[in-house]
């Protein structure tokens, strides 16, 4: 079974009765409009404590001891 594309979560009600309408919130699961996290996050979390933590860069290493993984991957160039 696939997973959902997209919900529409609704958030407030304008309007009287019958002529009234609903703001929606659409928050896309996949596909172009999906959030995705950065190369270097999903490497630091998948890396860290396990034996192939010596794959990481060295200053990602660095900044994930001092601060977590946010911190580590915040600075970090592209293609690093």
């Amino acid at each position: 079974m696939k997973a959902k594309r997209q919900d529409f979560v609704p958030e407030n009600f304008v309007g009287k009765g019958g002529k009234g309408y609903i703001l929606k919130n659409w928050v896309v699961h996949r596909g172009t409009g999906a959030p995705k996290v950065d190369k270097n996050f999903a490497d630091a979390v998948r890396l860290t404590g396990t034996k192939n933590e010596h794959k990481l860069n060295k200053h990602v290493l660095q900044r994930m001891k001092e601060g977590g993984p946010r911190f580590a991957a915040m600075g970090c160039s592209k293609g690093k």
